[in-house]
């Protein structure tokens, strides 16, 4: 029975290997609860919660494998992801910059921390974007960035009066 976790995390796996990432993440949800402090089985779930765009579902197995163990680059670079796909860029952030310093220079941290900060500073500009576009409704080119912007932010919701 002390090998259960170990079956539920190889047919969580095997289940993504063969696309039925559903099924994937049932299976890795079992193995997680049977063995909650097992990063390696929180960073799986994390992953395949990140990959399948469940960014807001994925933070929690990420931070509790980072918390377990602080050193893993993968955690970091995770949780950081998932963090600035769920509109945390702060937080984020914070992550994204741990792993930079565990590796610098690494290009797909640079290349997430540049994206992330991007975003940072472009959210807070949202409102003034709207206003702009409602004083110029020809300027389709604005309405597409704050569609998309409001998408990064977790806020499509937003986005009806400036899709046409």
């Amino acid at each position: 029975v002390k090998d259960l976790p170990e079956v539920f995390y190889l047919l969580g796996v095997s289940r993504a290997r063969s696309g039925k990432h559903n099924e994937a993440i049932t299976a890795l949800r079992k193995a997680v609860e049977l063995a909650p402090d097992n990063a390696g089985y929180l960073k799986e779930l994390g992953s395949l919660l990140s990959s399948a765009a469940r960014y807001e579902e994925a933070v929690a197995p990420y931070r509790k494998a980072a918390e377990l163990d602080p050193k893993d680059f993968e955690s970091k670079v995770g949780l950081g992801l998932v963090l600035f796909e769920s509109g945390k860029y702060d937080e984020g952030l914070r992550f994204l910059m741990e792993a930079d310093r565990m590796k610098p220079g690494n290009e797909i941290v640079n290349m997430f921390l540049s994206v992330a900060r991007a975003r940072q500073q472009n959210v807070p500009q949202l409102e003034q974007m709207k206003d702009y576009a409602e004083k110029n409704p020809n300027d389709l080119q604005v309405k597409m960035s704050i569609v998309q912007l409001l998408g990064y932010s977790r806020r499509i919701d937003e986005a009806e009066p400036f899709i046409e």
